[in-house]
């Protein structure tokens, strides 16, 4: 793979082909959709892709085109570069294998000395790409061999708009050659748009590693809308998504085949031993888990706010919170969910708060029923909210009653362990309308559980 690109209108992923004969358009899950020929383009060293808004005034602010990098040299460096651009604005460090003055020096044609192609995608419905050149200008070079650990071979870039920062990845620092190696504990790098180092961190699998995802990061993407960041993997050629999590804590998770998967946890605990009284409070950590279930059935993931309950009918709402530390069989004290106001709602609303009878909750997918479908527990807890006036509030007003019945039949299941997830269902009727984790993580649904052995 030459590049991976996020489109975050559908969340679907291009991906160049190495040799810059097709882009593929893959789903979330990675089911290719379709493949686009690109050969009519004529790359001759494609490092990159990236989904931005059309540079063309004229156009609506929901056009997106697709940009390729193509650097014109003949040979491949080591590993491709992936610039994720938000918005269209131009950052090239020292990440293509080659400076400006290599490319501009060799006997090519001026077209291959280095080009950023705008494809068109009204064109590329028909399976090939139609694309437009756009000049460019050098803004700066930075050497990131130059960096402390060093990157000498660095292949992916991302922006973050967030912090306004950029994310490199190098996919062959950890190697080792003729017994030689740069490796100093670092395969990725945060720095400020004039290159300072923010921080560092290793998601190889040589030790000291933060995470052990992929030794070959070669294309680097972030969602704007999770937080998450995926890295395109060289060698495996496997996509892997990483939640960094609010605290930076990230747990990976593995079966007995090998397969495995790493989700991000928040978590407070206050209390202890002697039959006290300990305390856990977990928020919803990813965009899947608060989702809303239309009345055809149809399951939303990434809605700005949850509607209880009522949108354009009355919905059902499923909200799960992963690693909930709480012994098997534990007493339950006490227990609430903490909701943010979204929007300011005042009319009568008559909620219905279960919880899925399940050892360990599995994620809401886009499948038709994937809430309402799941088992629930027996006990239930009325609210009747008082009105929510004021956005942006989270107070008494926006917590549920005690919900310890409905947690206490969860966590007295056989199956039950501590770290396990549990899913809250809510049905009923009228509207109050509480962010989510799409709309601001740090407002997102928070579980408050006090337990006592």
């Amino acid at each position: 793979m030459a590049g991976l690109a996020r489109d975050p209108r559908d969340g679907h992923w291009s991906v160049l082909a190495a040799d810059g004969t097709a882009v593929y358009e893959l789903s979330p899950e990675g089911t290719v959709l379709q493949r686009r020929d690109t050969r009519g383009l004529e790359l001759v060293g494609p490092r990159g892709l990236v989904w931005a808004p059309s540079p063309d005034l004229t156009d609506g602010a929901d056009v997106w085109h697709l940009f390729i990098l193509d650097s014109g040299l003949q040979e491949h460096p080591a590993q491709p570069v992936n610039p994720l651009l938000f918005p269209l604005r131009l950052f090239l460090p020292w990440v293509a294998g080659g400076s400006a003055t290599e490319a501009s020096s060799q006997t090519l044609p001026a077209w291959q000395r280095g080009r950023l192609i705008e494809a068109v995608p009204a064109s590329m419905a028909g399976g090939s790409v139609r694309a437009s050149l756009i000049t460019v200008s050098l803004v700066r070079t930075v050497d990131l061999s130059t960096l402390s650990p060093p990157s000498p071979d660095s292949a992916g870039l991302a922006y973050i708009s967030t912090s306004n920062t950029l994310l490199v990845s190098d996919s062959e620092v950890e190697e080792t050659v003729a017994g030689i190696t740069h490796f100093q504990g670092a395969n990725l790098w945060e720095l400020t748009l004039d290159a300072t180092l923010v921080y560092t961190a290793n998601i190889s699998r040589v030790p000291p590693t933060s995470v052990p995802m992929t030794n070959e990061p070669s294309g680097v993407a972030w969602d704007p809308n999770t937080g998450d960041f995926f890295f395109a993997d060289d060698g495996t050629k496997w996509i892997y998504r990483l939640n960094p999590g609010s605290d930076g804590f990230v747990y990976e998770i593995c079966d007995t085949g090998g397969l495995c998967d790493t989700a991000a946890v928040s978590i407070t605990v206050s209390g202890g031993g002697g039959g006290g009284t300990s305390t856990v409070e977990v928020r919803v950590g990813a965009s899947s888990d608060d989702a809303e279930e239309r009345a055809n059935g149809r399951v939303v993931l990434s809605s700005s706010d949850l509607e209880l309950i009522r949108e354009r009918d009355d919905q059902v709402v499923g909200i799960r919170f992963a690693g909930v530390a709480i012994p098997q069989g534990a007493t339950i004290v006490n227990a609430y969910i903490q909701f943010t106001v979204d929007e300011a709602t005042s009319e009568a609303t008559n909620l219905t708060i279960q919880g899925e009878a399940a050892d360990h909750a599995s994620t809401f997918v886009n499948v038709d029923g994937n809430i309402s479908g799941r088992p629930r527990t027996g006990a239930s807890v009325a609210w009747v909210p008082p009105a929510w006036p004021t956005r942006d509030v989270a107070g008494p007003d926006q917590r549920t009653p005690n919900l310890a019945g409905v947690i206490q039949e969860v966590v007295n299941r056989p199956g039950w362990a501590s770290g396990n997830a549990l899913a809250i269902i809510i049905t009923g009727s009228g509207k109050r309308v509480a962010q989510s984790y799409d709309k601001n993580p740090a407002n997102a649904p928070l579980l408050h559980v006090e337990w006592s052995n």
